[in-house]
Order: structure tokens, then C-alpha cells, then sequence
């Protein structure tokens, strides 16, 4: 007994067969991936976002305050429908905020702040937000950020007028209206 358990022994020691589950290979070699990006020296200074023509389209009916809450990483300090809303960048005052619209300050004189319900987000073509130091590309006094709201004009000689409704729950509803005259000058 003891020499047929001695032969067992001897045979798995020196007869050693791979089992075929061994050589299964369970990891796949992938060459290196690299990845790089060409940045303008002036795209790397600048932090800029901005929300696109899409969600403005589709956003007509609200205002700049629930715009900007929505679709963009600014705090927007609210106390209810129909009050004033103010914006503030990474963690700076209302008042550090410029909002331009069409290059012209739009920051009450007083105060420095601009109450963003009174804006329709209808009204506007074009939205961009410049963060932190950023902003002092354009002048003083905006250390938190700029909202920067411009229209773009159509130079065709053709009169246009448009109007929008919204009806949602609770009993409010909302309507827009656009007129747009051009002459030749």
C-alpha cells in the first residue's frame, strides 16, 4: 500500500501535465494610448463657457434667472418667483458680477447688481460666461465673472414679427413677442 501511494506521489511530482483552462489568456495587450491637444496660449488663460443656440431656442419662454440655473454651473441666489435673482461666480458677491448686453453694462449704478427675472431669455441670441480672472480681460470690477447677452442682427431688408405662448400647470401661463423693423440705415 505504501509503495503504490509512494508511485502516486512520484507521478504527480514528475508527471506534470498542464491542464488547458491554464492557457486561456484572460487579459487582452493593447499598445499605449496617447492623447494630446493643441491649445492657443490664450484658450488655457481663459475660462469660457456658453450655452448654444439649441438650448436658447427651446428655452424661449423663461427668463434669464431659470436659464442660467438650469444650463450653466453659476449660482443663481433666488428667493421665489417674481423677486429678485441675482448670479454670483465661484463664490463672489452679486455685485462682483458685470452682465453686459451688446457690450454695454447693464449693472445698476447703485447697487452693482442686475435683477435677472426681468431678462426674457427669448430676447437673447447668444449667451457666454467668462469665469474668474477671465473676466478682467474686458475692465475692472468683475472678479467673480461677466454674463456677456448679445443679439445678432439681420441685415436683410425684411420686417419680422414673432410670438410665442406658454401654458403650464397651476394656472400660469406666459406669452412672447418679437417685432423687428429695419430701414436702410
Amino acid at each position: 500500500m505504501q509503495k503504490q501511494t509512494l508511485n502516486i506521489i512520484l507521478l504527480f511530482i514528475f508527471c506534470q501535465f498542464p491542464v488547458r483552462a491554464q492557457f486561456i489568456p484572460d487579459t487582452i495587450h493593447i499598445p499605449e494610448v496617447k492623447i494630446f491637444s493643441q491649445k492657443h496660449f490664450t484658450e488655457q488663460l481663459y475660462s469660457f463657457s456658453e450655452l448654444d443656440s439649441f438650448t436658447l431656442n427651446q428655452n424661449r419662454s423663461i427668463n434669464l434667472s431659470d436659464l442660467l440655473n438650469q444650463y450653466s454651473n453659476v449660482y443663481i441666489k433666488s428667493t421665489g418667483r417674481g423677486v429678485l435673482s441675482t448670479a454670483s461666480f465661484r463664490g463672489t458677491d452679486a455685485s462682483h458680477t458685470k452682465i453686459y448686453w451688446n457690450g454695454l453694462i447693464i449693472n445698476s449704478q447703485m447697487l452693482g447688481q442686475v435683477d435677472l427675472t426681468l431678462i426674457p431669455s427669448g430676447f437673447l441670441d447668444h449667451v457666454s460666461l467668462y469665469h474668474g480672472g477671465t473676466s478682467l480681460v474686458t475692465g475692472s470690477g468683475a472678479l467673480g465673472g461677466i454674463i456677456s447677452l448679445d443679439n445678432k442682427p439681420t441685415w436683410n431688408n425684411k420686417n419680422s414679427f414673432s410670438i410665442s405662448s406658454e401654458l403650464a400647470s397651476f394656472g400660469t401661463y406666459q406669452a412672447f413677442g418679437k417685432i423687428e423693423f429695419k430701414k436702410n440705415n
